[in-house]
């Protein structure tokens, strides 16, 4: 009787699996399941994204205190799962592949009334420089508007009215057929975040 059970282990259904990987990576919500699904560590990579956000704006914004971009970060966090969704749809499914569409509303960052509200920033700011302005002042105007920017950006972005589908192709982990891997993993997860307007 053991010999047949062992032969019965498979992955998680894909529809979780997809669902695991958006509320982790995306949503920065707890996914305890994604150890068992992928092998992968739910809060590491909730830490490993804000670092990468915060990183990515201190390397441009270098007068703004680190709180003050941790709170931009979690308002936008909490904007991002009030304005987007998204709906899972498995297109195929095996013990060994399977395919799932992620068609996601994300944020429309390009959105006019988010575009005007920049251009209305970075007038202020340009009015705000003077003929006799330090490299200093001009450096800290400058990443003033860059976080006001970026604060509208993420925080008045409305969800897309066009869906755009992100297609998951997984497949069963050699290594440990309870695991499923993800295929094209860095390609996958650029079409994700990009989906979702981040």
């Amino acid at each position: 009787m053991l010999v047949a059970l062992a032969g019965c282990k498979q992955p998680e259904e894909p529809d979780k699996a997809a669902e695991a990987l958006v509320e982790s990576f995306i949503y920065q919500e707890p996914a305890p399941e994604l150890k068992t699904i992928f092998g992968m560590n739910d809060e590491q990579i909730e830490q490993e994204n804000q670092n990468i956000f915060l990183s990515s704006i201190q390397e441009k914004i270098k007068y703004e205190k680190k709180e003050k971009l941790l709170q931009l970060y979690q308002k936008a966090q909490t904007h991002l799962k009030k304005v987007t969704t998204y709906k899972i749809s498995v297109k195929e499914s095996s013990n060994k592949e399977a395919t799932v569409a992620i068609t996601v509303k994300g944020l429309d960052i390009n959105h006019a009334k988010v575009q005007k509200r920049i251009a209305t920033i970075m007038d202020t700011a340009q009015n705000k420089v003077k003929a006799d302005s330090s490299d200093k002042e001009l450096a800290k105007i400058i990443d003033q508007a860059s976080l006001k920017s970026l604060a509208a950006v993420y925080l008045d972005s409305p969800a897309k009215q066009k869906p755009t589908t992100v297609t998951l192709h997984l497949q069963q982990d050699p290594d440990n057929k309870e695991r499923w891997k993800i295929k094209k993993e860095n390609a996958f997860f650029q079409d994700l975040y990009e989906a979702f307007g981040l």
